[in-house]
């Protein structure tokens, strides 16, 4: 596992470099320039070939012109949350006390796969496990609780679980829930990561055009996946400002990175 600025990073997949790529640039891109990318990271070309057809087969990118790849309108559900990082805090309505609950005790956990998508779905959209079989988050999420549950199921979320509202836990099950989110270490980490991003834009100047490319690819990937996951929990558990600082860091880094990266891809 490698590092940028404390931050860890890791070196995604073809599939991934081409879906990261196309999310972050917003438009198509030649071959040439994902090939190009790759080397960057120690990504083959014949793997980075190999992925777009099967992106393509899975009709999660298009191509229109010869040599040029964009992604999908109709992507996955995961690939439109990444896309739409800037605006995960919209997802959230004022918090009246209540409580979502998915039970998934007959979930068949034989299906590795499918097991990793429902364990990915409730991951992505804040739940943590009280007791066995039983995942909670506060019911402050936008939307009735039949459009929590449909975009569960479209996220991965097994259709043998079951979602549903908590309108009241006892005093000893209110305060473990309220203590199943790591607040103080998740404000330091977020404090860590806007660190991370501050000295490496700082950094763009003094570094040659490849290594600004690099850096910002695999830290700017870290830094969505990480705000993609946040649990958006809350005014009353954590201050919702602790996400919004990093999420305005993040936004003023792309920004920046989008400059080099434009004149990288033009070379």
């Amino acid at each position: 596992m490698n590092t940028i600025g404390n931050i860890q990073i890791d070196i995604p997949t073809a599939p991934e470099l081409i879906q990261d790529m196309l999310i972050t640039t917003g438009t198509s891109l030649s071959v040439r320039n994902m090939c190009r990318a790759g080397a960057l990271i120690g990504v083959r070309e014949s793997a980075i070939r190999v992925a777009l057809n099967r992106l393509l087969e899975q009709r999660k990118i298009t191509s229109k012109t010869r040599g040029f790849y964009a992604m999908s309108t109709s992507g996955t559900a995961l690939s439109r949350v990444i896309d739409d990082w800037q605006h995960e805090t919209e997802r959230t309505v004022p918090w009246d006390g209540t409580w979502l609950g998915v039970q998934d005790a007959a979930v068949l956990r034989s299906d590795k796969t499918a097991w990793r998508h429902h364990r990915l779905a409730l991951t992505l959209c804040g739940f943590r496990q009280l007791q066995t079989g039983l995942y909670i988050r506060p019911n402050n999420l936008a939307g009735t609780v039949e459009e929590i549950r449909q975009r569960l199921h479209e996220l991965g979320l097994s259709a043998e679980s079951m979602l549903f509202r908590l309108d009241s836990l006892d005093q000893a099950r209110q305060q473990q829930a309220l203590s199943l989110w790591k607040v103080e270490s998740l404000g330091s980490e977020y404090r860590q990561i806007q660190k991370a991003l501050k000295d490496s834009s700082r950094n763009f100047k003094k570094s040659d055009l490849d290594n600004t490319v690099r850096e910002s690819l695999l830290l700017g990937r870290a830094v969505i996946r990480r705000l993609v996951r946040d649990p958006l929990l809350p005014e009353e558990i954590v201050p919702v400002s602790v996400r919004q600082t990093l999420t305005d860091e993040m936004i003023a880094y792309h920004e920046t990175a989008r400059t080099y990266w434009n004149q990288w891809l033009e070379m």
